[in-house]
Parts: structure tokens; C-alpha cells; sequence
């Protein structure tokens, strides 16, 4: 069983086009739900400075 098929109806659903409104708003507050568990977790890798220090580091990556 797919985590989508338990918050969907059985028609054609593998394409987000065929959702219904109240289907795609099931979805993104699942993920919603994921990223707040996520901050809660590693609340250290949603302050700003972590986020900078991370794209900074990426970039001196991409320079070598």
C-alpha cells in the first residue's frame, strides 16, 4: 500500500494533476508535518547561520 493511496481516492492519482484540491492539501500537510518533526530533531540545521555556512562550504566545494 502507497502513502499516497491511503489519503487518495482509487482514480488515476500518480500524477498531481488528477488531485483534487482537498487530496493535494492531505499531501503538503504531511510534509509540512515531516519538515516541522525534522526542525524539532535538527533544530541547529534551520538557523540561518547553518544554512549559510552550509551553501559557503558548497561553494568553496565547487571551486577546486
Amino acid at each position: 500500500v502507497s502513502l499516497l493511496s491511503l489519503f487518495m481516492n482509487q482514480e488515476d492519482k500518480r500524477n498531481p494533476k488528477n488531485w483534487t484540491k482537498e487530496e493535494s492539501d492531505r499531501v503538503v500537510a504531511v510534509f509540512r508535518w515531516l519538515l516541522d518533526q525534522d526542525r524539532k530533531q535538527n533544530p541547529h540545521l534551520y538557523t540561518k547561520k547553518a544554512t549559510l555556512e552550509k551553501g559557503r562550504l558548497r561553494r568553496q566545494k565547487e571551486l577546486k
